[in-house]
């Protein structure tokens, strides 16, 4: 009797743990609410042949997620430099203060040293337009 009550624990304890093994899949109601639980399921992968349009935009996206900013040194006592990679020279960016002045108005996005020595303490914002999306860095000036 109790060998067999061994052998029982042991296939239970075996078996539980074959099953968290084997993948499941759940089907949902509207609400959200899971309704049912089905461990035998059929995973498939589909490949989608894309058009030209939509292949385009892929190169797009990665296009524009292969440009860069670096403002260096962050903060600065004033020198900084600028260095950017993948922008057209036609990009144009412009510093601004907290208010929204513009301290420095439509300077083309090149990598550059700039002095900024003359503007007081603060934090000011480097804007420019990636594409249609805007983009924003902080740039901190400190007093020595």
């Amino acid at each position: 009797m109790k060998n067999t009550i061994i052998i029982i624990l042991l296939l239970l304890i075996v078996g539980s743990g074959y099953g968290q093994t084997l993948p499941r899949c759940y089907s949902y109601d509207a609400a959200g609410n899971r309704t049912s639980k089905s461990v035998n399921c059929i995973v498939a992968r589909i490949d989608v042949v894309q058009d030209d349009a939509a292949a385009f935009e892929q190169t797009e996206n990665r296009s524009i997620s292969e440009r860069k900013v670096a403002v260096y040194p962050n903060p600065s006592t004033g020198q900084i430099r600028i260095q950017v990679s993948g922008f057209s020279p036609a990009t144009l960016w412009s510093l601004t203060s907290m208010t929204g002045t513009a301290v420095l108005p439509d300077q083309a996005l090149i990598t550059a040293d700039y002095d900024l020595s003359h503007l007081p303490a603060g934090t000011y914002y480097m804007r420019w337009i990636d594409g249609k999306k805007p983009e924003v860095v902080s740039i901190i000036i400190i007093n020595e």
